[in-house]
Formats: structure tokens, C-alpha cells, sequence
């Protein structure tokens, strides 16, 4: 079994939908696949119970209070938690709103349970292959023994076999100011600690 397979089956999920029934059905899902469950009913109490121990956050766009686009702004400026926005707008310009400002998936109601929660293991799987680093300090990453100077390599211009500078810069730029971009993993993996 992989670290990411391991992370995916012991992982928490927080639900912040205000239909009860929804939640359930989802609840029961996720719970049926090893994942752990935390509830939430509107957005305020949301962001109340987001902590360190949530891995994954399915986030309904409509919640009564602060909305789910208001909550996605607010969670995006603390933690870089993988977010499936979940919507009865099946509006194009709600769905790339999201997705713009943060979401890593978005899902319209009605959906089936099954597909949602291969998307929760999809988005946790994907998030386990980032190696886990020290807290992004001065721009500088740590993965395992290798530590990445961001501000050193955006000066001087870096050069990966096959990818692109524009594309280099941009991924260093986000973790130097404290966010694990995804497209690291790809970067990182050949030098993380097994």
C-alpha cells in the first residue's frame, strides 16, 4: 500500500452543507470508506471547526450565513487544505468562480454519492504525493534533506530538464509565500524521503 493510499483511508473529511439528508448520505459514504467525518451546517461554524486534523473539506456553495465562496476565500488565506466546492448552481461562472478563487474540484447537485467520494479519495491521494516539508520559512522549503531557496532560484533564473522557466517561477512563487503548490510534486518527488 503507498503513503498516498494510507493518507486516503485515514483521512478526515469535513462536510459543510446545511441539507441534513445530504449530509448524511454523504456522511455514511465517506465513514463506509475508512475516512473519518466532521460536520459543519453553516459556513460560520465551518471555519469554527476547520483545524490541523481536517485533510480534505467538501464545502457547499449555498450555506445559510456566510456563503461557501466567502468561506473558500477564508480558508485559502490560512491553509492550503484541498476544498470540493458542491453546488445546486450549475451556472458555468459559479463553477469557474471556484475554481479561480481556490476550489481544487467543484461537484453540482444532484450528484451521485459514489462519484463525490471518488473525488474526496482523488483529492487526498493527489495531496499525499506533495512530500510533507518544514513550514515555509523565508522561501525557503524543506523537503526531507533537500531545501529549496525560492527567492535564490527566482533570481537566478531556474532551469529543470523539460519545464518550462515561466512555469518554475510561478509554482516558487506560490511557496514562498507559504503555499504548498501542487505542482511541486512532480518537482520534489525524485528527492523526497521514501
Amino acid at each position: 500500500m503507498s503513503k498516498a493510499d494510507d493518507v486516503a483511508r485515514n483521512a478526515t473529511v469535513q462536510i459543510s452543507e446545511d441539507d441534513a439528508q445530504i449530509r448524511q448520505l454523504v456522511r455514511a459514504r465517506l465513514e463506509a470508506t475508512g475516512l473519518h467525518v466532521v460536520e459543519a451546517e453553516t459556513g460560520e461554524a465551518g471555519l469554527l471547526v476547520l483545524s490541523a486534523d481536517i485533510d480534505v473539506v467538501i464545502l457547499d456553495v449555498g450555506l445559510p450565513g456566510i456563503d461557501g465562496f466567502t468561506v473558500l476565500r477564508a480558508i485559502r488565506r490560512r491553509h492550503p487544505i484541498p476544498i470540493i466546492m458542491v453546488s445546486a448552481a450549475s451556472d458555468e461562472a459559479d463553477r469557474v468562480l471556484g475554481l479561480e478563487i481556490g476550489a481544487d474540484d467543484y461537484v453540482v447537485k444532484p450528484f451521485l454519492p459514489r462519484e463525490l467520494v471518488a473525488r474526496v479519495h482523488a483529492v487526498l491521494r493527489r495531496s499525499a504525493r506533495l512530500p510533507e516539508s518544514q513550514e515555509v520559512v523565508a522561501g525557503i522549503l524543506i523537503f526531507g534533506d533537500l531545501s529549496v531557496d525560492g527567492n535564490a532560484m527566482q533570481q537566478n533564473a531556474p532551469r529543470i530538464a523539460g519545464m518550462p522557466e515561466r512555469y518554475i517561477a510561478q509554482q516558487l512563487a506560490l511557496f514562498k509565500h507559504g503555499e504548498r503548490p501542487s505542482g511541486l510534486a512532480g518537482l520534489m518527488a525524485p528527492y523526497a524521503a521514501p
